[in-house]
């Protein structure tokens, strides 16, 4: 998705976004260390919106944020939304 779209979705507007070098973006990949009590199971990505707003229905799919990649062919970059699932 856009980053345009990715911003459309309220659940993500105060959720940080990263590019995908920055070390930060690998914290989406770790929902092992989320200290806050919940046992997690996975890691959901959405890279277009319909995919986001669908997880966005799905109570278990704790939105978490996005991260920018670079798409060579369309020459900018697409965001995907994270998500982590809880048990």
């Amino acid at each position: 998705m856009t980053e345009s779209e990715y911003k459309q979705l309220p659940q993500f507007r105060n959720l940080p976004i990263y590019d995908e070098k920055d070390p930060l973006s690998d914290s989406f990949d770790l929902p092992e260390k989320d200290h806050g009590g919940a046992n997690w199971l996975t890691v959901c990505e959405a890279n277009d919106l319909k995919t986001a707003q669908d997880f966005l229905q799905n109570t278990k799919l704790i939105p978490k944020g996005g991260i920018r990649f670079w798409e060579v062919s369309r020459e900018e970059f697409e965001v995907f939304a994270y998500f982590w699932e809880k048990e």
